[in-house]
């Protein structure tokens, strides 16, 4: 400002205590009221004194904007003496923004801040205000400054202000969705994150109940997690569904933190909501990967076991039941093989659709593996309701499958066990296998109850199994030899191996006491390996005893469709000496039909070095006849259930001498099996039958019985 400026300010100020009161009386009382004035003038320039000692700081600066005196309060401000300090001009004290803009009328209408520079360089924010300096003859001569140092205060406020900018900032810009909510609930900010998680504009959100946002189903956890906030030991964090507007949920990680008033109480809960819908989508996928089946999206073997662990202690709580239903796929394999493994699996997925549709609402059905399925059947009024639903499932094989153009029957074998109080699942597990394994014996496509008795026979097999086991490697295993002879002149003209096994306290078992065992432990492998072996050992021993004759063995489908089967019939003929032409290999003729190309192509190599190939128990699989064109099949043995009822029955008479003419056509050898009577092998004979064996011509017997 300049020094006119300054001079017309001073002299010409805003109406303010004695000059307003000059300005409002009439003409003639102002003699008197310049009086008052002027003394009201000089206590005000007294109590700027008093002022000044109280620590304020007071600057007098003259017409023409210089100091000419300061309080000690202004000297230790500038450290600075009053000698330096007069006739400094008052804009050099000002900070240059501040000089920029002061107006002398301005500040003498009322407090204002200014900066000030001091001698260290630094800023201090000073409260001002300025009055007209008397000069003791009642007129002014400059201007008294009154100041107070308010650099803490501004600070403070400055502080406060980057406080709520950063906070802000930090809010509005936030990666997450942020609200502020008050301690009745309402919504009173929100953030643009928070706006388009949600799907609702700040509008919406505004005012709007916290609790409103969430969905109902998850609303008693909210009162969980808004008690947590309420006991206010810190921040609290939770898991909540909301509502998105367009009525999706949005899967959200809450934290809420409480803001308190200076008396300590809560003021307002500010809240930051991340989005984990994909994270708890992507949980969801593997968790459902994890605990169900691939193929045909059932609950499996861990998710099953966990269900009926779960079941297992409802049960216990509501006094209700519960039962396992195991189900397997009868002579699945079979279709596997036959069909492949890709009609094999479009015949699971339909079984498993038909499974769905069958059961409670309250039973879990599942995939335990390859073809066998759980139904854990719980909140059953009696452990006997079971049945009725086995019945159902059962049934669901009434209908054949169509897998592409082609219908295929099945049927299941199902197990069904009760549980019992303190079962654990897997022991009903173990109980409803055996069960199922019953089933099967007992003609498949049926279902059977876990009792005692079986309980006792599952212990019986399971011994068995071990017992066997070791039979293999401690020559326990015996061959019995039944004799093969021509119908025509009687001679002995072969002989087929069969195993029986001498048990340390059982004596002598027949095949029937123990192959099944085998079958399903795989240790006919083993068994079928030491049969093909010991046969052409002793095949061997007749030879050079003058025989001559064949050698017979049964192979199970076990056995050829392993891959090394060809290498184990090659090993057991080189390690013995015994002519390939020598050795029949008898197989059923369902192993055959179903036998992959592979193992046929084995087979078919076999052939070719001399080993011919027989079809055991002809009629009682397909029955199909084709198929002896299209494999490399030279025998052809006619079940003893054909020979049986030859003499009485038409129909089996009639089968028997098809079956004779066809291998007469074909050039295959035929061989009755079974012949018990003369009768019998009469007919067979008149039939054109060469070939016979049966208790007729001699029962099974070891080497040494059947002389060379």
């Amino acid at each position: 400002m300049s020094e006119v400026d300054l001079r017309t300010a001073v002299h010409d100020p805003p109406p303010s205590g004695g000059d307003a009161l000059l300005a409002a009386e009439p003409a003639g009382a102002q003699p008197r009221l310049l009086s008052l004035a002027l003394r009201a003038l000089a206590d005000a320039t007294d109590q700027l004194a008093l002022f000044a000692k109280a620590g304020d700081l007071l600057i007098r600066v003259d017409a023409d904007g210089r100091l000419r005196r300061v309080s000690e309060a202004a000297r230790v401000l500038f450290d600075d003496d009053l000698d330096a300090l007069a006739g400094t001009p008052v804009m050099e004290l000002l900070h240059p923004d501040d000089a920029a803009t002061f107006d002398l009328r301005e500040a003498m209408a009322g407090p204002h801040l200014y900066r000030v520079r001091t001698p260290a360089g630094g800023d201090r924010w000073l409260e001002a205000r300025c009055f007209p300096a008397g000069d003791g003859h009642g007129g002014t001569d400059g201007v008294d400054i009154l100041a107070r140092d308010v650099t803490d205060r501004q600070l403070a406020q400055e502080a406060v202000r980057q406080a709520e900018e950063r906070f802000r900032l930090a809010f509005d810009m936030a990666p997450t969705g942020n609200a502020i909510v008050l301690p009745d609930g309402r919504v009173v900010r929100v953030n643009s994150q928070l706006t388009a998680m949600l799907g609702h504009p700040e509008g919406e959100l505004l005012g709007t109940v916290w609790s409103d946002l969430v969905r109902p189903e998850e609303q008693d956890h909210l009162s969980a997690f808004l008690g947590r906030i309420a006991a206010d030991d810190g921040p609290a964090s939770c898991e909540l569904r909301m509502g998105h507007a367009t009525g999706r949920p949005v899967h959200a990680a809450v934290t809420a933190s409480v803001v308190h008033e200076a008396d300590g109480h809560p003021a307002y809960v500010i809240l930051q909501v991340e989005d984990i819908t994909a994270r708890k989508l992507a949980q969801a996928a593997l968790t459902h990967q994890a605990t169900h089946d691939p193929l045909t999206a059932l609950p499996n073997r861990t998710l099953l076991l966990d269900r009926l662990g779960h079941a297992l202690r409802r049960a216990q709580r509501t006094h209700t039941h519960v039962a396992l239903l195991f189900c397997d796929v009868d002579r699945f394999k079979r279709i596997n093989d036959s069909l492949g493994h890709e009609a094999g699996d479009m015949l699971l997925v339909e079984l498993a659709r038909r499974l769905r549709e069958r059961i409670r609402g309250a039973d879990t059905a599942g995939r335990l593996s390859g073809d066998e399925f759980l139904v854990v059947c719980e909140e059953l009024a009696r452990p006997e309701d079971a049945l009725v639903l086995a019945e159902r499932i059962r049934s669901i094989t009434d209908e054949p499958i169509t897998v592409g153009d082609q219908a295929i029957a099945v049927s299941l074998s199902i197990g069904v066990a009760y549980a019992a109080p303190g079962d654990e699942p897997a022991q009903l597990l173990r109980r409803a296998d055996t069960a199922m394994y019953e089933a099967k014996e007992r003609g498949r496509g049926r279902f059977e109850v876990f009792d005692e008795a079986l309980r006792d026979r599952a212990r019986e097999r399971l011994l068995l199994e071990g017992e066997l086991r070791q039979a293999v490697g401690a020559q326990q295993l015996r061959l019995h030899h039944q004799p093969v002879v021509d119908l025509h002149d009687g001679r002995v003209v072969g002989r087929e191996a069969l195993v029986r096994w001498q048990h340390p306290h059982r004596g002598l078992l027949s095949p029937a006491a123990f192959l099944d065992v085998a079958e399903e432990s795989d240790l006919i492998v083993d068994l079928g390996g030491w049969v093909l072996a010991e046969a052409c050992r002793q095949g061997q021993q007749i030879a050079m005893a003058g025989g001559g004759a064949h050698m017979a063995i049964n192979v199970s489908a076990r056995q050829l469709g392993r891959p090394d089967f060809r290498a184990t019939v090659d090993a057991a003929l080189a390690a013995s000496g015994f002519g390939p032409e020598q050795l029949i290999l008898e197989l059923t003729e369902t192993s055959l039909l179903h036998a992959a190309a592979s193992t046929l192509a084995d087979v078919e190599a076999l052939t070719q070095q001399g080993v011919r190939l027989a079809v055991d128990d002809f009629g009682t699989g397909y029955s199909s006849l084709t198929y002896l064109q299209k494999l490399p099949v030279r025998v052809v043995k006619i079940d003893r259930s054909f020979v049986a009822n030859i003499t009485d029955d038409p129909q089996r008479r009639a089968i028997t001498r098809a079956v004779i003419s066809l291998g007469h056509a074909l050039d295959l050898d035929i061989i009755a099996e079974g012949v018990e009577t003369a009768e019998q092998a009469a007919m067979l004979a008149d039939m054109g039958c060469q070939l016979a064996q049966g208790y007729l011509f001699g029962r099974p017997a070891p080497l040494d019985a059947h002389p060379a």
